[in-house]
């Protein structure tokens, strides 16, 4: 039978994997998102999206489309103007994307 000792410690232990299951999730996030755009890199696509919108057909045909987007010419301008430039053109894009697109 679990004494309150027993039972506090179990409470503790499930609270402790509640904040490292949370914790877990913000660097998952961190790891998967542009740190430029805040959209989601290949990481988060290739490892999580992808993945889930195939399971979400299960058996069924299912019609999926994807668009991966890369701006042409970043590089030349990184030389010419300096990256900085060049990192202000692929956020100011990012933010663009995120107003004009719905998530489906």
């Amino acid at each position: 039978m679990p004494t309150d000792s027993d039972e506090q410690t179990i409470a503790q232990l499930q609270a402790r994997i509640r904040h490292l299951e949370e914790e877990n999730k913000k660097w998952m996030r961190l790891a998967g998102t542009s740190r430029l755009t805040s959209l989601p890199n290949n990481l988060m696509f290739g490892q999580v999206i992808l993945p889930r919108e195939l399971r979400k057909g299960g058996a069924q045909p299912v019609r999926l489309a994807c668009l991966l987007v890369c701006p042409d010419g970043v590089g030349e301008i990184n030389q010419e103007y300096g990256r900085l430039i060049g990192d202000q053109l692929i956020a100011q894009f990012g933010a663009f994307l995120k107003q004009n697109l719905e998530d489906k």
